[in-house]
């Protein structure tokens, strides 16, 4: 009987496959872990883990530690969302769809009185699913807040938002007082009407 040869090709492939396994290193096991321990990074961590970091500069006002606490948390709510709103803006803006349906219009990310403005309304659902991870008043200059959201295939959420631009409506000419301006006969009679009914002071009409 004949030896059947074997294909060198093949040889070496699976040469190669037995040393890239042997080379492989075991992931982290504490990767995700490390993930939560990170509390300085602003952004999505990764596509299901988002987080905003907040500094609340604290006022020199004579209030109590309660008081001078519950002000700072109050302020950092207006300030995460500043800080998220335009990183996921950002990234939906990168939609095909949002790009077709507003062709040739620019979005500026960062300036809030933008006439091509955003509302908040498209990521709301996403600003109010955000919880308080950590809060830190040990400086005496600001407050720190930690806000974070983790959700299943997060990313592509944000991917998929249908924006809405929000335009400046152009002011209607009143075209019929253009097409038909007041005759000298219509100012005699509303001049007859003043004459009869005259206006008495600090009575409406």
């Amino acid at each position: 009987m004949k030896k059947k040869k074997i294909n060198p090709a093949i040889t070496i492939s699976v040469l190669y496959v037995i040393i890239n396994l042997i080379n492989c290193k075991i992931s982290d096991p504490n990767y995700s872990k490390k993930l939560l321990l990170n509390t300085t990074y602003t952004g999505f961590i990764s596509r299901d883990f988002f987080q905003v970091v907040v500094n609340v500069p604290i006022l020199l006002e004579e209030k109590t530690i309660t008081k001078e606490r519950q002000t700072c948390l109050e302020k950092s709510i207006y300030e995460r969302d500043k800080l998220t709103i335009p990183i996921l803006r950002s990234i939906a803006t990168n939609n095909i769809k949002n790009k077709e349906e507003y062709p040739g219009i620019k979005i500026n990310i960062g300036d809030s009185k933008n006439k091509s403005e955003l509302s908040r309304g498209e990521f709301a659902w996403f600003l109010d699913s955000m919880f308080l991870f950590k809060e830190d008043y040990s400086s005496r200059k600001s407050c720190t807040f930690v806000f974070r959201i983790i959700q299943d295939k997060l990313y592509e959420k944000v991917e998929n938002v249908r924006l809405v631009i929000q335009e400046d409506i152009p002011k209607q000419k009143n075209t019929f007082l253009e097409s038909n301006p007041p005759t000298s006969n219509s100012n005699q009679q509303n001049n007859q009407n003043q004459t009869q009914n005259p206006s008495i002071p600090g009575v409406v009409r």
